[in-house]
């Protein structure tokens, strides 16, 4: 026989277990095998796929001001298994910012020429 008491016990539970998964950050960069960490306002962005990603990074309130799009540069580059550290200067920060809004893709090569692939992106909060 069904209890109310055991009905709810058993909803209470799958809810906290919702909310603890929830609350972990499964939809990370990491997943991808694209790492990105602020550090000592610094962000660290690791490329742990076997393919060159290209990145872009920039502050909350500066997102608001410009108009951009992925694009395929040399300094925009990180190769396999290779680091890259951006300042703040470098994502243009400003005073009270929140949020670094941070973009990754990869190139795919069509008729001959590098274009871009699987953009993702990823709010970071600023501590």
């Amino acid at each position: 026989m069904f209890s109310l008491s055991g009905l709810v016990s058993r909803w209470f539970i799958l809810v906290l277990l919702f909310a603890l998964l929830s609350s972990c950050n499964i939809f990370d960069a990491s997943e991808s095998g694209v790492e990105a960490k602020l550090i000592l306002g610094t962000l660290h962005v690791e490329n742990n796929t076997d393919d060159n990603i290209y990145h872009f990074a920039v502050g909350e309130q500066t997102s608001w001001l410009i108009d951009w799009a992925p694009f395929i540069r040399e300094e925009s580059r990180i190769k396999p298994g290779k680091t890259r550290i951006l300042t703040a200067q470098k994502m243009m920060l400003q005073d009270g910012d929140t949020k670094i809004y941070f973009y990754w893709w990869k190139a795919k090569l069509v008729e001959g020429e590098l274009v871009v692939d699987n953009v993702q992106s990823r709010e970071i909060a600023v501590k």
